[in-house]
């Protein structure tokens, strides 16, 4: 496999970075911090140095919630970081706003706070960028019809194409649990404008246990190769999410190589970055998923 392909996210290490940092609506509308708890053992900073010793890497995702601040100092930082590791970082995750809030006000909020991030990304070299189609930590916000959803990522995907990068929508739970919402909101922006980013355990079964150290039993993952069979040809960077290994590396409940045949069988040509799932061993089971990865795409 060539390695300009193989990358691996901060999600890799998320119970070790410490709290996701979020942005949610108080009662009267006004958005304040919030935070989803993780243990924190390292910093941003530890896991770019520990990149290339630990795996031998040269591409990362790092998610925006891991980004503890965006203020020049802390930015020039992280840049002599990547920089000192001779990193290159293809992707980030944005985890902000709602783009499919019913609320026009609230919604050209959202809108502008993940532009925000996208012209942070870029100025990091980012290529490819992913907001979600609904917001994970507001379930109880009114969404819009899809019609909605649709006009905000034409929007996203216009700003992405100015900042040189490509907007991806991603199976991550919300209405994207449905593959066919996927593909309606793909056709409504254009093929050729949103692309997919494929997480490999984001449909049910598996969406709900991915972040349970303990294997469950008596699982039948064939909903999930079927729904990721669907939007496999729309894909343009792959999530691989590992959760289980045994012993000798093999992944268990469900196979992740096929997981990953069915986008490379799809004429898949882009960056593989690792998504390990459960906080166990985070290093030692990148690697084992590194090298699943590198078997199906040598």
């Amino acid at each position: 496999m060539d390695r300009s392909r193989m990358c691996v996210s901060t999600w890799s290490l998320h119970q070790s970075l410490g709290p996701r940092l979020l942005t949610k609506r108080d009662a009267n509308g006004v958005k304040q911090p919030h935070q989803l708890p993780h243990p924190k053992t390292m910093t941003l900073f530890d896991f770019l140095d520990g990149v290339r010793p630990k795996l031998d890497i040269d591409n990362v995702e790092i998610c925006g919630f891991h980004v503890e601040r965006r203020e020049p100092t802390y930015v020039a930082q992280l840049k002599a970081a990547i920089a000192r590791n001779s990193l290159n970082v293809v992707s980030m995750p944005i985890d902000a706003g709602n783009i499919s809030i019913a609320d026009p006000t609230y919604r050209e909020d959202d809108l502008r706070e993940i532009e925000g991030w996208m012209d942070f990304a870029a100025d990091l070299g980012v290529r490819y960028v992913r907001a979600n189609a609904q917001s994970y930590v507001a379930r109880d916000e009114v969404l819009g019809p899809l019609s909605v959803t649709i006009d905000s990522y034409g929007r996203l995907c216009d700003h992405a194409a100015r900042r040189g990068m490509v907007m991806t929508i991603e199976n991550h739970g919300g209405m994207t649990v449905d593959p066919d919402v996927i593909l309606a909101i793909i056709a409504g922006v254009g093929g050729n404008r949103l692309k997919v980013c494929m997480d490999t355990g984001n449909f049910p079964p598996i969406q709900s246990h991915q972040m349970n150290p303990v294997p469950p039993t008596g699982l039948d993952p064939a909903p999930l190769y079927r729904d990721l069979a669907k939007i496999a040809p729309y894909t343009a960077i792959i999530h691989a999410k590992s959760i289980w290994f045994d012993g000798a590396g093999n992944h268990l409940v469900y196979d992740l190589a096929h997981t990953l045949r069915l986008t490379r069988d799809a004429g898949f040509t882009g960056p593989v970055s690792i998504e390990y799932g459960a906080g166990v061993d985070e290093w030692g089971n990148c690697l084992k998923t590194k090298r699943l990865i590198e078997g199906v795409f040598a």
